[in-house]
């Protein structure tokens, strides 16, 4: 069974749109805001 941060990663991979997800993705707010919702995130500086 896969950890949520994992998951977390591979949801970031998926929408990236640039092949660096450092620089963030496009629905990183919204990605970020459900796994944090659900307590399986830490809430990202720059998703506020």
């Amino acid at each position: 069974m896969p950890k949520m941060s994992d998951v977390y990663e591979s949801m970031r991979t998926l929408d990236d749109d640039n092949g660096d997800c450092a620089n963030g993705t496009p629905n990183l707010r919204v990605i970020n805001k459900a796994f944090v919702r659900q307590g399986l995130a830490k809430l990202e500086s720059r998703c506020h």
